[in-house]
C-alpha cells in the first residue's frame, strides 16, 4: 500500500485536478482504499481538507471576486481593485471534498526522487 500510497501522492503533484473516480481507475483501487489513502496521507501532514486550507490562508488572501467584470467598473482580470459593492465575496459551492497538498507532500515527493 505504500508504494501505491506514494504512486497516487505523485500523481496529484504532477496534475491538476482529478476525481476520485480518475484516481482509482488510473491505479486500480476502489474507493474504500482510496479514502484509507486519503485518510494516511492527512494524518501525515500531505493532504489537508479545503476548509482547513481556507482557515489558514484566511488572512492571506483577496476575498473579493469580480462575478460580472462588466458591471464592475475598474476591475482587472484577477478581480482587483473591484467596486466591491457589484461583486460577490465568496463563491458558492461545496468545498467540502476538495483536497489540497501542503508543502509536505512537495518536500516527500522530492526526497523520494532524492533516493531513487
Amino acid at each position: 500500500m505504500k508504494n501505491i500510497k506514494y504512486k497516487i501522492l505523485r500523481f496529484l503533484i504532477d496534475g491538476k485536478a482529478y476525481s476520485d473516480n480518475a484516481i482509482m481507475k488510473n491505479f486500480g483501487v476502489n474507493s474504500e482504499e482510496l479514502k484509507t489513502i486519503y485518510s494516511e496521507l492527512k494524518s501525515e501532514g500531505c493532504l489537508m481538507s479545503y476548509l482547513e486550507y481556507e482557515e489558514i490562508e484566511k488572512n492571506n488572501k483577496v476575498e473579493t471576486i469580480c462575478m460580472d467584470k462588466k458591471k464592475c467598473e475598474g476591475c482587472s482580470s484577477f478581480g482587483k481593485n473591484c467596486d466591491v459593492s457589484k461583486c460577490q465575496t465568496e463563491l458558492e459551492m461545496d468545498k467540502s471534498k476538495i483536497l489540497v497538498l501542503t508543502e509536505k507532500a512537495f518536500l516527500i515527493d522530492e526526497a523520494f526522487d532524492k533516493q531513487s
